[in-house]
């Protein structure tokens, strides 16, 4: 719904690395870029350590470089690109740019958007709920495959553990999410993940996510 253009892109991540930085827009980045390392939010930190990669493999200015993948590289990227193909193929939602951009909604924000971005890009459209119908439960999405027609009601569910003797719990997270009102087939997703003692082992990565259908 909306033209972007720069005559600075030259390759994909360009672009995502602009689109991101626009859809949270440059106020909340910079108010976030302005707190002590350790106190921002973790889009920011996979946004300093993929700055940083950029300088160290960047030698000449405007010209294509190739570098390793890293852990905060792909996580940024990959919010970039789930953010645009939502926007892209159904809509982008405000209340769930700000469930991404409070710390204690960001888990279980971030694994909705991935399970939004990766149903699209398998071949469905998607039409987020009325939250604000209080009236029954709500499913995350309805998704309807583009080639059967056929629709599903699909629920996401994210669990992170602290250490090696938390227990992961994964039937209660099935069985909140088989009690919310489903019109349609349920698809479930959940997600787990794994942080250390340190809180996100190498510093990069808030949680090391799994996927599971």
């Amino acid at each position: 719904k909306r033209l972007m253009w720069s005559n600075k892109w030259k390759t994909v991540p360009d672009f995502l690395g602009d689109y991101i930085r626009s859809t949270l827009t440059p106020e909340w980045g910079n108010a976030e870029l302005a707190k002590p390392f350790e106190q921002r939010h973790p889009i920011l930190v996979w946004y300093d350590h993929v700055c940083r990669l950029q300088k160290e493999t960047i030698t000449v200015p405007g010209e294509v470089a190739v570098a390793s993948m890293t852990g905060a590289a792909d996580a940024w990227f990959r919010l970039a690109y789930d953010l645009y193909s939502l926007e892209h193929n159904a809509e982008l939602l405000q209340k769930l740019l700000r469930r991404l951009k409070d710390p204690d909604m960001f888990q279980g924000a971030r694994y909705e958007t991935f399970v939004a971005g990766a149903m699209i890009r398998a071949g469905f459209e998607i039409e987020f709920e009325d939250e604000d119908d209080r009236s029954s439960t709500h499913v995350e999405f309805t998704a309807t495959c583009r080639k059967s027609g056929r629709k599903y009601s699909v629920e996401a569910k994210q669990r992170n553990v602290t250490g090696e003797n938390e227990r992961f719990r994964l039937g209660k997270l099935l069985q909140k999410a088989l009690r919310k009102t489903a019109n349609h087939p349920r698809i479930v997703f959940i997600g787990i993940g794994y942080i250390d003692a340190q809180g996100a082992g190498d510093g990069v990565m808030p949680a090391r996510f799994s996927k599971a259908l």
